[in-house]
């Protein structure tokens, strides 16, 4: 709950900036090349920083629809 999660066909799974770099790279061009230089230090290390601070505060960021709450259940 506290991050994303990407699983590709082969079974590997992504965690949180990692992820969004993974799904970039499969979504064209312009997203393929973010995604790939996302992969390398020390870009991964600030994507990682900004991916940590975004997960904390998603509720303020995105629409208060209840999309982003955590759910105990």
């Amino acid at each position: 709950m506290r991050e994303l999660h990407a699983v590709d066909a082969v079974g590997r799974v992504f965690r949180g900036a990692r992820a969004v770099a993974e799904i970039g790279r499969r979504l064209g061009p312009g997203w393929r090349v973010l995604g790939a230089v996302t992969a390398y230090p020390p870009v991964r290390w600030v994507a990682d920083l900004v991916y940590r601070w975004v997960a904390k505060n998603r509720h303020r960021l995105g629409p208060s629809d209840g999309a982003c709450a955590i759910n105990d259940r």
